[in-house]
């Protein structure tokens, strides 16, 4: 998965289609000072938790264009910022409907 992908997700909120704005390792995020009620959203939470990369995913939603964080978990498995199990996969690797 890289930037520019598109991607169905399903998650308990349903199924969308988005793309994928930009994803890091966890090694890659700046130390954020002072980040409060999202302390455990630092490069250090995430590390100690063993989590891999975010992706910053955007989709249509209505007439808006909205965004959010998928985290890869150490087990290659994805999940949304209240913990909630994501299933993000490529549209290319779909299969195609026949008719």
């Amino acid at each position: 998965m890289k930037t520019g992908d598109r991607v169905t997700i399903t998650g308990a909120a349903g199924i969308v289609t988005g793309e994928i704005v930009d994803v890091r390792s966890v090694d890659d995020l700046p130390d954020i000072a002072g980040t409060g009620d999202l302390g455990w959203l630092t490069r250090e939470a995430l590390r100690a938790d063993g989590d891999k990369r975010l992706a910053l995913i955007s989709h249509q939603y209505a007439e808006w264009i909205v965004s959010f964080i998928a985290i890869e978990t150490r087990d290659g498995k994805w999940r949304d910022l209240q913990g909630q199990e994501l299933t993000i996969t490529p549209v290319d690797a779909q299969p195609r409907r026949i008719v």
